[in-house]
């Protein structure tokens, strides 16, 4: 009884720690954030993402765990908004710096693996 117990919650513990580790990208910090947003064009625009009229549609940013020199810049509609193109955008950090690796198309083209998988990124 004690070993078929201890039998299940380890693995419990091992769906637990797989799960967790599946998908592990996290927010950026502030710095980050502007760095990045500033790199696609986007930082000191507020929430009109660029192109669209202001409320339309909204930004999320999001840096890999996997590799944390890697970003990626997502946009989409706001709430009941049909109009807005959902799109992403790739970004790689070198010597300190944010730069766009591939907007549109999925984003993950020539990105690492496990950088595609960990922010969901694509490459058609």
């Amino acid at each position: 009884m004690i070993n078929r117990t201890v039998g299940s919650f380890l693995f419990v513990l091992l769906l637990l720690a797989l799960a967790g580790t599946a998908l592990a990208d996290r927010a950026p910090t502030r710095a980050e954030r502007s760095a990045i947003l500033d790199a696609v064009g986007l930082e000191g625009r507020g929430p009109d993402c660029g192109t669209y009229p202001p409320g339309s549609c909204r930004i999320w940013v999001r840096v890999s765990t996997a590799n944390p020199h890697w970003g990626a810049v997502f946009i989409g509609p706001a709430a009941h908004q049909k109009f807005v193109q959902p799109d992403v955008a790739s970004v790689h950090k070198r010597r300190g710096r944010w730069s766009v690796h591939q907007v549109g198309n999925g984003g993950g083209c020539d990105v690492p693996a496990r950088v595609q998988r960990d922010l969901r990124l694509a490459c058609y």
